[in-house]
């Protein structure tokens, strides 16, 4: 159907290139042998990663794809800058399709009643008192284990992997400077949440229960809902997935959680949202375990960084 030669956007050629064929057949578009041929399939595959998967744009909670299309046949609408709106309009003609300003429902962008209850300090403690209840406690015991990362330590001691002093460290869960320990089932997940560069000296311990620590799992399935507007599942996948903004509220929960004697919270990685693997897992532990006997530290190596590889995909500039 068509080539990547066909396209004049370089990201929408790039994509392209990648998608297509290799192939010295000349193209029935563009008349090009060097271009990477594209059937049907994979010219709707390129239109729905660029245009739409391309177009997502994160919002104070959650996000949305700001462009879709479909197959209704009207003239051409949505207008792009540059290049990109002849290609636009070559892709729409060959598929039948016409592109289009979207606007999605709100609970994508955060309208989700649990999660604006949160906002408010008049309903947050009902909502803090469901999710302690609605939620599983995982209790972690001494074959379990999970890995956790420091930078540049004068001396790599096992005390040195301890949660920091009382208001010292300000973090997801601990907003209010409350000591807690953070770490990972994923190794690769440690270094990205500690931004370790390559002027880091890097150090990585292995740390397991003495005994039986029982944590909130917030990275379960919580109460079943038919409604998005009503999810609580979908309003802490978002907390988790938003910035700073969200650090007070989720600290509100770490605290609740303290006062019911729990060790500690499971949480999902803010990385997740970079991973198309299984969901990673991270881990706060409250207090300072190592000091209070609670975990132990099996071994302690250091880090080097061999390789940095980045995945990525384009889109259009809106």
């Amino acid at each position: 159907m068509l080539c990547s030669e066909c396209f004049r956007d370089f990201g929408l050629k790039e994509m392209a290139r990648r998608l297509g064929n290799k192939s010295r057949t000349k193209c029935k578009n563009c008349s090009s042998t060097s271009g990477h041929k594209l059937n049907e399939e994979e010219v709707n595959q390129l239109a729905w990663s660029f245009f739409v998967e391309g177009s997502y744009m994160k919002t104070y909670y959650g996000g949305f794809t700001r462009i879709q299309y479909n197959e209704h046949h009207r003239p051409f609408s949505r207008r792009f800058e540059g290049p990109l709106n002849k290609d636009a309009k070559l892709i729409s003609r060959k598929l039948g399709i016409v592109f289009f300003d979207y606007w999605p429902q709100e609970w994508r962008i955060g309208r989700i009643s649990h999660l604006e209850e949160l906002e408010k300090p008049r309903s947050r403690k009902n909502v803090i008192k469901t999710v302690l209840a609605e939620y599983p406690i995982r209790k972690l015991g001494r074959d379990d284990h999970f890995f956790r990362l420091r930078k540049n330590l004068i001396a790599a001691e096992s005390a040195q992997f301890d949660a920091a002093p009382r208001g010292l460290s300000r973090a997801r869960l601990n907003n209010d400077g409350y000591p807690t320990l953070y770490g990972s089932d994923n190794i690769e997940i440690c270094i990205h949440e500690c931004k370790a560069t390559l002027a880091d000296e890097l150090f990585i311990a292995k740390l397991c229960p003495v005994r039986q620590l029982k944590c909130l799992d917030l990275s379960a399935d919580g109460p079943p809902w038919i409604d998005a507007f009503e999810s609580l599942d979908i309003a802490l996948s978002f907390l988790f997935r938003a910035g700073e903004h969200s650090y007070p509220l989720l600290t509100r929960i770490a605290k609740a959680a303290r006062a019911q004697h729990l060790d500690g919270i499971i949480f999902p990685s803010y990385y997740n949202q970079l991973k198309r693997t299984n969901e990673i897992q991270n881990i706060a532990l409250f207090g300072r375990p190592l000091h209070e006997g609670k975990l132990r530290v099996e071994c302690i190596n250091r880090i080097m960084l061999s390789e940095a590889t980045y995945e990525y995909e384009f889109g259009p500039v809106l």
